[in-house]
């Protein structure tokens, strides 16, 4: 038990980082994957818009800064929740980017030895809708349907 608080306390000292890569594929998906995963040595896309929220279905979720990937595709998010790398969050992650399909997905915030892998597949990219507050788009979504 004593450990396992040391533990969260030097978590919580470290500043976590959300570190990733967006590569081209032929179907837009988001996943966690090792830190040593081969495919992050390869080539990536620069540009991609990355947008995420810590417990994406809660009323006081947190919502990441925006960043861009660099040249190389790589990004890293900073993310401050109490314990982030070690205690379990839900994290909704999307990505968009011009001439690709966006991709977006829900799960656990990684913990510091794993990266997200983003995977963008040729498509209209920016045209599309960009992504919000998963929240609000339900709110919104639900309008009609709340107002009979």
């Amino acid at each position: 038990m004593l450990a396992a608080c040391l533990a969260l306390v030097l978590a919580g000292c470290e500043s976590y980082q959300l570190r990733g890569k967006a590569v081209a594929g032929m179907v837009s998906t988001v996943e966690v994957v090792d830190a040593n995963d081969e495919r992050l040595e390869g080539p990536g896309l620069s540009g991609v818009r990355i947008e995420g929220w810590i417990d994406p279905d809660r009323l006081d979720r947190e919502q990441l800064p925006i960043r861009s990937t660099d040249g190389n595709g790589s990004f890293a998010i900073p993310v401050t929740a109490t314990g982030a790398g070690f205690l379990e969050y839900d994290l909704y992650v999307a990505a968009s980017a011009a001439q690709r399909s966006q991709a977006s997905q829900t799960l656990r915030l990684p913990g510091a030895n794993k990266r997200l892998l983003i995977t963008l597949a040729p498509g209209d990219g920016y045209r599309q809708r960009r992504y919000s507050d998963p929240l609000s788009d339900t709110l919104r979504d639900a309008g009609p349907f709340l107002n009979r």
